[in-house]
């Protein structure tokens, strides 16, 4: 295939993404919803239908936007607007009832998309993101930029069932709060089934757990915890904090969050604003 086909062959499916659409709603909406194009210049038609120059202009700004279009493109366009209304005029004479039905439900979800998108620019503008936003943000949630308190753990722990002596085991670890050495414990207690760990904080721990570590500083030991049937102490041993990545890195994320957040707040005042003003008849 020659380079000239490749091209055509490209724009001619570009052209049918750009035009299909245009042609399924013109089959899908109401007559009184079709664009006013009386006193538009018709170039061409297919087996009766218009293409007019409107159509043409915006196929060719849609594909090529303000790039120069030399006479062997623009004839490219053409070619490809006429074959994608032929196409088009051959799907909806041959596809089934349930396709058309599909496509029909389809081009008026779209349409309302882009109605909504277009008013939206005309009439909702969100406030602008100030650099102070993104300062205030920053500081807020230096945990969502890889701000964490990471501890470095003891913990005995020991399974509670009908073969432990529950009640022991929970003085055993009440007292183990104030000795110094855990791995011995767990030694001398082996018949209670009682377990010695080390772990981080990072790592995969319950949330109750993790309740009763926030609580902690360097040195601190927990009350006896218990959770699907495992009684536990936790003792910190030391804390590392580690920072947050510097706000030069992070700030353009933190604009487009901030820039995200302000949208949804102008879209739900103008839909709080327009649905006051509707009558809404619902049916379930």
């Amino acid at each position: 295939m020659n380079r000239l086909s490749r091209v055509s062959l490209t724009l001619f499916c570009a052209v049918i993404l750009v035009s299909c659409g245009k042609d399924k709603s013109e089959s899908a909406v109401a007559d009184a919803d079709k664009p006013d194009v009386s006193s538009d210049v018709v170039w061409v038609t297919v087996n009766g239908s218009p293409i007019h120059e409107s159509e043409l202009d915006y196929a060719r700004q849609k594909l090529l936007g303000d790039q120069f279009v030399d006479a062997r493109v623009e004839e490219n366009i053409r070619q490809s607007l006429i074959s994608s209304r032929a196409i088009a005029q051959k799907a909806e004479a041959e596809l089934s009832a349930e396709d058309l039905a599909n496509i029909a439900l389809a081009t008026q979800v779209y349409r309302e998309e882009l109605l909504l998108k277009s008013y939206l620019q005309r009439v909702s503008v969100p406030r602008a993101v100030s650099e102070q936003m993104v300062v205030d943000y920053y500081h807020q949630h230096p945990e969502a930029f890889g701000a964490a308190s990471i501890s470095d753990l003891e913990i005995l722990k020991v399974p509670l069932g009908p073969e432990i002596d529950s009640a022991k085991v929970i003085t055993i670890l009440s007292g183990a709060r104030t000795q110094e050495n855990w791995s011995n414990i767990a030694a001398q207690q082996s018949g209670q089934k009682i377990t010695y760990q080390k772990a981080r904080s990072n790592q995969q721990l319950s949330p109750r757990l993790l309740s009763a570590l926030n609580t902690l500083s360097t040195g601190d030991t927990s009350d006896v915890v218990i959770e699907a049937k495992q009684a536990y102490v936790i003792r910190v041993l030391s804390q590392q904090d580690i920072p947050p990545r510097p706000l030069s890195e992070v700030s353009r994320d933190i604009r487009k969050r901030l820039a995200a957040e302000e949208l949804k707040k102008a879209i739900k005042s103008l839909s709080e604003k327009v649905l006051a003003e509707s009558n809404i008849v619902r049916k379930d």
